[in-house]
C-alpha cells in the first residue's frame, strides 16, 4: 500500500495540506474506477446465471456417452442388416432442418456483425487527450484564485483606510475604534489621492485577474469536457468490439458446425427398410439426437462454467483492490496520517498551554484535544469538559493559556489580554505572578482592564507601566 500511495504523490506541490486533499482525490479517482469494473462483470455473472442451462452431473454424462455408444451401434447394425434408406432419409431431413437452422443463425449474426462494425465506425477514434494540459489549466485557476483573492483583500483595505479618513471623526486607520488622526489637511489629502490612485490601480488589476481567471475556467471546463467525452467514446468503443469478438467466434463455430453437418449428409448411405426396421431406426435415431443434444448442453455448460470462474477470480481481484484502495482512501482523509501527524505537532502546544493554565489555576486545571481536535478542560480531576460549560473567568484563563501558546509557535515576543477585570482578585494575582515571573520571555504585554470612575494608583512594579484610557485619550499613570 505504501508503494502504491507514492504514485498518488502531487507533481508541483512541495508541501503543506494540497499534497493530501491531490493524493486523496487520486486514491477515490481510482476506487470509483475499480467499483465500475466490479459492477460490470457481477452484472456478467447474474446475467450469466438467468441464462444457464441446469447442471448435469458428469457422472450422468458417462451414463449418456455410454448409452449414446450402444445405441448407435445398435442403429449401424440395422442399418447394416435391412439397408434402412428410409432412416437416411430421415437423417438426410433432419441434417437439412439443422442446415437450415444454423444458415439462419449464420445470417443473424453477419447482420449484428455488420450492424457492431456501423457502431464502431460511427464512434470514429478517440481524441488525443492530453492530461497535462488540464492539469496546467487547472494549476493557473488556483494561482489565479489566490491573485484574485490577494487584490480584493487589498481593496478592501484601501476602501477601510479612506472610509476612516474620509468620516467626520477622522479616525487613525490603524486604529479608527480608538484614535484620531493627528494628520494636517495637506497631509491628509495627500494620503487620500495616494489611496485613490492605488484603489484605481487595485481595481484596474482585479478586473483583469477576473476576465483572465474566467477565461481560465472556461478552457479548464472544455478540457475536462474533452477528457470525459474521449472516455466515454473509448469505453463504448471497447463494448463494441468485445461484442464484436463475441459475434465473430460465434459465427466461426457456427460456419465449422455447418461444414460438419454437410460433411454428414454428404456421406449418409442410400439404404433400403421395412417397416418395423423403419420403425425401430427412428425411434433410436430421436434418442441419439436427445443424447447428443446433453452432450452439447454439457460442453456449453462447462464453458460457461470456465468462464464464471474467470469472472470470479476477477471480482475477487477487483474486491481486494477496492478494500485496498479504502485503506489508502482513509488513511489520505482528514482523520488518517493528517490527524496523526496533527496529534504529533499539537503535543508540545498542549503542554505549554497546560504549563501556563497550571500558573495560572495553582495546579488545578488542565486542557486536552478531543477526538475531533476540539479544546476540553478538566477541572480539579472533575469531568472532562468543553470549553462552552467553563464559566467566563476559566474560558478567559484557558484563553490566555492558549494565547501564549500560539504566541511562541509563531516566534512573536508579545501578549495582549484583554477584560482581565472579569477575574477574580485571587486570579488576577495569579496572572500578573505568572506575567511578572515570565517577563523575560516577551518584548510587550498588554493587560486591558475596565475599572470605575476612580483612577487606581501605580505600584511601581519594576518593567510595569500603567495606562488611564478614557473618552479616546491615553495617560501614563
Amino acid at each position: 500500500l505504501a508503494k502504491r500511495a507514492k504514485t498518488y504523490y502531487p507533481d508541483g506541490i512541495a508541501c503543506g495540506p494540497e499534497i493530501f486533499d491531490a493524493m486523496e482525490k487520486r486514491a477515490k479517482e481510482e476506487r470509483k474506477e475499480q467499483k465500475r469494473d466490479k459492477q460490470r462483470i457481477e452484472a456478467a455473472l447474474a446475467e450469466m446465471a438467468e441464462t444457464a442451462h441446469g447442471q448435469l452431473e458428469p457422472g450422468h454424462i458417462d451414463q449418456v456417452r455410454v448409452r449414446l455408444s450402444e445405441l448407435k451401434e445398435r442403429r449401424d447394425e440395422l442399418l447394416r442388416a435391412s439397408g434402412a434408406s428410409r432412416d437416411a432419409k430421415a437423417r438426410s431431413e433432419a441434417l437439412l432442418a439443422r442446415l437450415e437452422d444454423v444458415e439462419l443463425k449464420i445470417r443473424a449474426t453477419r447482420e449484428q456483425l455488420r450492424t457492431l462494425a456501423v457502431e464502431l465506425e460511427q464512434c470514429g477514434e478517440a481524441d488525443n487527450y492530453c492530461a497535462d494540459v488540464e492539469n496546467e489549466l487547472a494549476k493557473r485557476v488556483d494561482a489565479l484564485t489566490k491573485s484574485e483573492a490577494a487584490a480584493k483583500g487589498k481593496l478592501e483595505a484601501i476602501n477601510k483606510a479612506g472610509a476612516a479618513l474620509s468620516g467626520r471623526d477622522r479616525m487613525c486607520p490603524l486604529a479608527p475604534d480608538h484614535l484620531q488622526c493627528c494628520l494636517t489637511a495637506e497631509q491628509l489629502e495627500a494620503v487620500l489621492s495616494t489611496l485613490r490612485q492605488e484603489h484605481k490601480q487595485v481595481s484596474q488589476e482585479l478586473r483583469s485577474i477576473s476576465q483572465e481567471l474566467a477565461q481560465a475556467r472556461k478552457e479548464l471546463a472544455e478540457e475536462t469536457r474533452r477528457r470525459e467525452e474521449s472516455r466515454a467514446q473509448a469505453n463504448k468503443a471497447l463494448l463494441i468490439k468485445g461484442r464484436l469478438n463475441t459475434q465473430q467466434a460465434m459465427l466461426d463455430s457456427l460456419i465449422a458446425n455447418k461444414k460438419a453437418l454437410e460433411q454428414e449428409r454428404d456421406n449418409l448411405p442410400h439404404i433400403d427398410v421395412n417397416g418395423d426396421t423403419e420403425k425401430e431406426l427412428e425411434h433410436i435415431t430421436g434418442l441419439i439426437a436427445a443424447g447428443e443434444k446433453e452432450l452439447q448442453q454439457f460442453a456449453e455448460a462447462e464453458a460457461l462454467a470456465r468462464k464464471k470462474a474467470g469472472l470470479c477470480t476477477d471480482v475477487e481481484t477487483l474486491a481486494a483492490e477496492v478494500a485496498d484502495l479504502e485503506v489508502l482512501v482513509k488513511a489520505l482523509g482528514p482523520d488518517g496520517l493528517r490527524r496523526d501527524m496533527l496529534y504529533g505537532i499539537l503535543e508540545g502546544f498542549v503542554s505549554r498551554v497546560n504549563d501556563r493554565l497550571g500558573r495560572l489555576t495553582e495546579g488545578a486545571y488542565k486542557v486536552s484535544l478531543g477526538g475531533d481536535m476540539s479544546i476540553l478542560c478538566r477541572a480539579n480531576g472533575g469531568p472532562v469538559l468543553p470549553l462552552r460549560l467553563l464559566s467566563r473567568s476559566e474560558q478567559l484563563r484557558v484563553g490566555i493559556a492558549i494565547s501564549d501558546a500560539l504566541s511562541a509557535a509563531a516566534g512573536l515576543k508579545f501578549l495582549a489580554i484583554d477584560e482581565a477585570d472579569v477575574l477574580e482578585q485571587d486570579n488576577r494575582d495569579l496572572l500578573s505572578g505568572m506575567l511578572l515571573e515570565l517577563a523575560e520571555e516577551y518584548d510587550q504585554v498588554l493587560v486591558f482592564s475596565t475599572l470605575g470612575n476612580v483612577q487606581p494608583a501605580n505600584p511601581g512594579l519594576p518593567g510595569v507601566k500603567m495606562f488611564w484610557l478614557e473618552e479616546g485619550a491615553v495617560k501614563e499613570i
